[in-house]
């Protein structure tokens, strides 16, 4: 009985515990914030909050081109950024909730 009992708190406990730390923070503590590139995915967000929100984590990280209007010039304007970075060291880029990139309408 008593080891039945411990095993459902232990187990009560591991799913709290899981809850309460998600991959974002996990990885976010792996790499101290120490990105190339960070940008979050909007749940449920249309395409044009989605490409929004990405030029505006291209702009924090030192994009200095115009807004882009697609993924393939967001991507290209990525591509700039991590050119300035020193190629001797690898570059984390982190893009969180991935799949809400792909709406339906954004051609990615």
């Amino acid at each position: 009985m008593l080891f039945s009992g411990l095993t459902e708190w232990l187990s009560d406990f591991y799913v709290e515990l899981n809850i309460r730390i998600g991959k974002t923070s996990l990885i976010r503590e792996m790499f101290k914030d120490e990105f190339a590139f960070y940008t979050s995915g909007i749940i449920e967000g249309d395409s044009a909050s989605q490409i929004d929100s990405f030029n505006m984590a291209l702009k924090e990280y030192g994009y200095e081109g115009g807004r882009c209007s697609t993924w393939l010039d967001a991507f290209a304007g990525l591509k700039q950024i991590l050119s300035k970075n020193d190629s001797r060291n690898r570059s984390v880029i982190f893009i969180d909730e991935l799949p809400c990139l792909d709406t339906f309408d954004s051609s990615f």
